[in-house]
């Protein structure tokens, strides 16, 4: 979520077995779905749109749709996303792409200075990797995380992205594939 909307990133592995990408949106996880006409902002070989016909205190629900060279289709997500405007709490805002092959952008907004920790963690809760453990000012961030510790690529998995502040803890899912 950033002041403007709420900002999908995606990153395909082999973006040249991918004709088409259609993003749909619901505020259910079960639909029904409405296709959205944004227009797709590429670097590199991800891919992002800006949804800003959201409102704050919403939840959305948001999948791909790709049309693959060999006819076949693929579905990917659904991803929930709340639309909470981050200057009005310290926490995640957006973890994108994810899934993820590779690196992702953990988006975070903080509300007062004060110290946050934001870490990843494995599906028994170990820490696996400390992102940021600092006083940080008011505004929006973004961390980029490769999959790594230290130099070592994790194992593909379920992992989770905690954010800690005084008062306040908050977890996401993030899935790495391989």
């Amino acid at each position: 979520m950033t002041d403007e909307g709420i900002e999908i990133q995606w990153q395909f592995g082999e973006p040249e077995r991918v004709l088409t990408v259609t993003l749909e949106r619901s505020e259910s996880p079960v639909g029904p779905w409405v296709a959205l006409a944004l227009g797709v902002q590429h670097s590199g070989r991800a891919a992002s749109v800006l949804d800003q016909a959201t409102a704050p205190g919403g939840t959305y629900y948001y999948r791909l749709i790709a049309l693959l060279s060999d006819g076949t289709g693929a579905t990917f997500g659904p991803i929930s996303v709340d639309a909470i405007r981050s200057h009005e709490f310290t926490g995640i805002t957006s973890i994108a792409p994810n899934p993820t092959a590779s690196a992702t952008h953990i988006d975070f907004g903080v509300a007062r200075q004060e110290q946050v920790l934001i870490s990843v963690l494995d599906v028994a809760g170990r820490e696996t990797d400390v992102l940021l453990d600092e006083v940080v000012t008011p505004g929006t961030y973004s961390l980029l995380w490769d999959g790594r510790r230290g130099g070592t690529r994790l194992p593909a998995g379920v992992y989770f992205v905690r954010c800690q502040s005084p008062g306040r803890s908050m977890h996401r899912r993030l899935v790495l594939v391989r």
